[in-house]
């Protein structure tokens, strides 16, 4: 929502309790890709997983990951 991008939800699972889940979320299009030009020696840099980490960081800020 901040980004301005949609993410699917895909592979949710629940605990018969329905505390825990684990799902995978999906963006179609990278927003990082407009702001990033790689030397085609690091065509393969894998520099957007800090969304996993950004992502996780915010919901760890609303009390909502359970470590």
């Amino acid at each position: 929502m901040f980004l301005g991008i949609k993410a699917d939800v895909e592979d949710f699972e629940a605990d018969k309790d329905g505390r825990y889940c684990n799902f995978c979320l999906v963006i179609a299009e990278n927003p990082l890709n407009d702001f990033v030009e790689l030397p085609e020696h690091l065509i393969n840099l894998e520099y957007s997983n800090i969304i996993c980490g950004v992502i996780r960081g915010a919901l760890a800020t609303v009390d909502y990951i359970i470590n």
